[in-house]
């Protein structure tokens, strides 16, 4: 199966990393292309997370739209507990806030 894309056939997920500060990677031996089988809409290979904590080493994580609970990870997302992930965000930083 390939999606349709504009130009041509797309068939990647992209997963997008974003840091806190200045944070420096630990190792430059990571790709950032994966090529792995093909899951579910929008789930990342497990091989992703690894990748990240290879790039950044055991640092606090959160992945937003999560599909599932990885251990060492905190996870945001509908498919976790079913709520709108822009309402948890706000609960989140009203928390900070007090």
């Amino acid at each position: 199966f390939f999606g349709v894309g504009y130009y041509t056939k797309s068939n990647v997920e992209l997963c997008l990393l974003g840091v806190k500060g200045r944070m420096k990677p630990v190792s430059n031996k990571v790709s950032q292309v994966v090529i792995s089988p093909r899951r579910e809409h929008s789930r990342k290979p497990d091989e992703i997370r690894d990748k990240i904590i290879e790039l950044y080493g055991d640092v606090p994580r959160i992945e937003l739209f999560a599909r599932e609970e990885t251990r060492g990870w905190d996870a945001i997302g509908h498919d976790i507990d079913g709520r709108n992930i822009k309402n948890i965000l706000k609960e989140e930083q009203e928390y900070a806030k007090s």
